[in-house]
């Protein structure tokens, strides 16, 4: 006859023991199991985890390739703008003239505005990273 389990019952990884859970664990496994288990070691000792440097360092790579374009395409629409109408040199002087032109589909502001937008996207991309 066998006696009843208590509250743990070993686990068992092939025939090594690798610790006690409590019986309503017993059904988890893969990554919540082995995230519990690291996050029970002592001093978090078993947190060996890749930094994944080379896929960080060309991810930056990529932002700052994309910054520098959109910083070269931000240039040619100010240049564009100091030829252009008066209501250009106005929006390159004054936030709300900008912002009032940017919203004409026919004004050239309207670009520049998605521009500036998808620069600030970005930088907050890069400066998170």
């Amino acid at each position: 006859m066998t006696s009843r389990p208590n509250a743990y019952h070993l686990f068992f990884d092939g025939n090594r023991r690798v610790g006690r859970e409590k019986k309503s664990n017993m059904n988890e496994t893969g990554f919540p199991l082995l995230s519990k288990r690291l996050a029970n070691l002592p001093d978090c000792e078993g947190f060996i985890f890749r930094g994944f440097h080379r896929l960080s360092a060309r991810n930056l790579l990529h932002l700052e390739a994309k910054l520098a374009f959109l910083e070269h395409r931000l240039e040619q629409t100010d240049t564009a703008a100091k030829l252009g109408d008066s209501e250009s040199l106005r929006s390159l002087r004054s936030w709300e003239a900008f912002e009032e032109n940017a919203r004409r589909a026919d004004r050239p502001e309207k670009e520049q505005m998605e521009l500036n937008e998808e620069i600030r996207t970005t930088l907050a991309s890069y400066r998170k990273s």
